[in-house]
């Protein structure tokens, strides 16, 4: 495995032991537990999803010979993880490199006309990420082109533009069609979350969630994109 931090474990919960939820310090580029989750101890499952869920994630492939509804739902009760049916090991190998290759921390780009707002987002986010903050929405084509963002933040009243045109514009350029966009506004009434979300954004989020539901939220849809970064067409077998 030329490239990889190699880490030999003889049991997934001896490997669990030694690790602190949270720390990235002893995390391995791949950790590979033999283990079946049927037969798995509730504390050993209870171990695994607490280090997969903190932030910043810990890419996880669960690898099964049964992909029956039932073991897969116990798989998505462990967390953000990637189900694997029966996969090749070769392939296993190639995912993880692709999920490695993803550059981390993400870029985000945040458009707000409110400079307090882009203050206290950046304070916020910032140990997690990149941060672009813009304020003036005119600006907004050559930043989202010289940044390259992994995740769009709009707010919905604007100057000039509104987060709705400008959600709009993105989403009509081939190059962006992906890209996670989520609205950060004060106007949580139904007709505007309609419309931002038939404009192709990805989220809408209230400005008073609490700090840490707001970083979960934004740090899921980089997630989620890194994952389809990640993903290539699969076997039948493996799906």
């Amino acid at each position: 495995m030329h490239g990889l931090q190699q880490q030999v474990i003889a049991s997934c919960p001896g490997w669990l032991s030694k690790t602190q939820p949270g720390s990235t310090a002893s995390l391995p580029d791949i950790g590979i537990f033999p283990c079946c989750l049927h037969q798995a101890d509730p504390a050993t499952l209870a171990q695994l999803a607490a280090l997969i869920n903190p932030l910043p994630y810990l890419s996880v492939f669960v690898c099964s010979a049964d992909g029956s509804l039932k073991n897969r739902i116990r798989a998505a009760r462990l967390g953000q993880t990637i189900f694997l049916h029966n996969p090749e090991v070769a392939y296993i190998l190639g995912r993880c490199m692709k999920a490695r290759s993803c550059p981390y921390p993400a870029k985000v780009l945040i458009v707000d006309d409110d400079p307090q707002v882009l203050l206290a987002l950046r304070t916020i986010l910032e140990p997690w990420g990149q941060i672009t903050t813009l304020e003036h929405t005119p600006d907004f084509w050559p930043t989202l082109q010289s940044t390259s963002p992994d995740l769009l933040v709009l707010d919905i009243e604007m100057p000039d533009f509104s987060g709705i045109e400008l959600c709009q514009v993105v989403r009509q350029t081939p190059r962006w069609q992906q890209l996670p966009i989520v609205f950060l506004t004060a106007y949580t009434d139904a007709a505007r979350k309609h419309a931002a979300m038939l404009a192709g954004a990805n989220d809408f989020i209230d400005k008073s969630l609490t700090e840490p539901d707001l970083v979960k939220r934004l740090l899921h849809q980089i997630q989620r994109r890194t994952a389809a970064l990640t993903r290539d067409p699969l076997p039948p077998a493996i799906g």
